[in-house]
């Protein structure tokens, strides 16, 4: 906070945003307005990566995936059950991390990392749907405020 007031001065608008998974919390926002914490409204951004939109940016829907990852649960040794399992996950709210990797391997034809491939998803165009659910209205409303329509 501090280091944004001394670069921006007197901006009305927060300059930086601290963007935190679902389970974690922002620290007290009351003498911040520089630098805005917001949350995700899925458990962690590994979530985001199994969104329809991101799914369909492989070339994949939901029940596509879950047979994938369930068919090659059996070549990842201890975390093999987990993966096998992938039929019972709630998406937005199953704990990936430990995983992720895993998930990009079996998923990913074109082996792109996880997070370029989110990061693409989101960067071409305003989050729409489930991406835009697991993200939540806040992120999408501060990352992706609407413009004011010219007549």
């Amino acid at each position: 906070e501090s280091i944004f007031q001394s670069l921006v001065g007197n901006s009305k608008n927060a300059s930086a945003y601290v963007l935190k998974d679902g389970d974690k919390e922002c620290p007290s926002q009351e003498n911040n307005k520089y630098a805005l914490c917001l949350k995700l409204n899925c458990h962690e951004s590994e979530n985001l990566y199994l969104t329809d939109e991101v799914l369909t940016d492989m070339s994949l829907t939901w029940d596509q995936a879950k047979q994938k990852i369930k068919s090659e649960a059996s070549k990842y040794g201890n975390k093999a059950q987990f993966l096998s399992e992938a039929d019972t996950w709630d998406r937005k709210q199953v704990d990936l991390k430990n995983y992720i990797q895993e998930l990009q391997e079996i998923l990913d034809v074109k082996h792109v990392n996880w997070a370029m491939r989110l990061g693409r998803v989101i960067g071409s165009k305003k989050p729409e749907g489930q991406l835009a659910e697991f993200l939540g209205e806040k992120v999408v409303n501060a990352l992706w405020p609407e413009t004011e329509k010219v007549n």
